[in-house]
């Protein structure tokens, strides 16, 4: 357990007996797998219930989550990332912006351009997108470039040419067929 004290944190025993002094300004409580986070400065690392850093220290580190592939989001000199819980870098932190992982693959950012990432860290979809209408939903995305919208898949062949000023609206059941009366009919309305 973590322990706080005249402003300080150490690791205690399970009768209160201090094992290990910490040199962090804050320590939140420890997850289910035995790590805390622990805040140095401006930094944070994961530690483990004996008080040793696992993994360098970054500007933000989140939990890890299983919607995210058990991957931590991580930050480090305002890029980000993922990490995995044997602490690796599995998707380095090199990009502007990242969401999280939804059917497979995460929406990164790169100098105003937008694409998708696996969870292997691989660039799957080409970082060339000016938008993307959040994420792959049942395998295709709504993309932009020019200002115009049209819908790829998870192998970025287009579904729906990019031409309209706006698709709006996923439906229940979506298709990737590239009938465009059929989509018109799962996407909502396409507009010219």
């Amino acid at each position: 357990s973590i322990a706080r004290l005249n402003g300080k944190y150490a690791v205690i025993n399970t009768q209160g007996n201090i094992k290990r002094h910490l040199n962090y300004t804050n320590v939140s409580n420890f997850s289910d797998d035995g790590f805390a986070i622990a805040y140095i400065g401006d930094l944070e690392c994961y530690i483990n219930r004996q008080g040793e850093e696992q993994c360098p220290r970054y500007d933000d580190i989140d939990f890890w989550d299983e919607d995210n592939y058990g991957m931590a989001r991580i930050s480090r000199n305002g890029k980000k990332g993922y990490m995995n819980k044997d602490f690796e870098e599995v998707v380095e932190c090199k990009y502007d912006g990242i969401r999280g992982f939804s059917d497979g693959f995460a929406r990164v950012e790169l100098d105003g351009r937008y694409g998708f990432v696996n969870n292997d860290g691989e660039v799957i979809i080409p970082i060339e997108y000016d938008e993307t209408d959040g994420d792959f939903y049942k395998g295709v995305v709504r993309v932009a470039k020019n200002s115009k919208w049209g819908v790829i898949d998870k192998s970025n062949a287009i579904v729906v040419p990019l031409r309209y000023s706006k698709i709006s609206g996923f439906g229940k059941e979506i298709s990737a067929s590239g009938r465009l009366k059929r989509l018109s009919a799962n996407f909502g309305p396409l507009t010219f």
